[in-house]
């Protein structure tokens, strides 16, 4: 099977028509076309749409012996190898960017907490008539 039999096969196994996988995509149908009648690849972030769409892996896309597109400028390269690479590379970013976004959330809870607890010290301060020259720290 080549790219664009492995595109139809699982295009018509999703019940798609061409138009609606170029709406799917933003793409015109025109270039869709290209790719089912192998007159044109697709580049890798696209294979990952597509895959998303018909919801296979993106290797099931690939045909066994994907011949390689050479353009290091923009990865048009579906080897088999490059396309688990690629995905790989994009489960490490997106986990970074989880971790990332789970310290900062975690900074800002505990951040939270001290203003709650610097309040709360305050409000006891001054029902026992205490006065200090620190006044908390409310600046964080």
């Amino acid at each position: 099977m080549t790219y664009g039999t492995r595109l139809l096969h699982f295009r018509q196994k999703s019940g798609f028509t061409q138009t609606q996988i170029a709406e799917k995509l933003n793409i015109a149908v025109s270039t869709y076309n290209a790719w089912e009648a192998d007159r044109s690849h697709y580049k890798i972030e696209m294979l990952l749409r597509l895959a998303d769409l018909f919801q296979v892996s993106p290797l099931d896309l690939i045909p066994e012996k994907a011949a390689v597109m050479p353009n290091h400028d923009s990865p048009t390269d579906l080897s088999p190898l490059t396309i688990e690479a690629h995905l790989l590379y994009t489960e490490l970013v997106q986990s970074l960017k989880q971790v990332s976004f789970l310290k900062d959330a975690e900074i800002e809870r505990l951040r939270q907490q001290i203003r709650q607890k610097d309040t709360e010290l305050a409000q006891l301060r001054q029902q026992a008539g205490f006065t200090l020259p620190h006044e908390g720290i409310a600046a964080l």
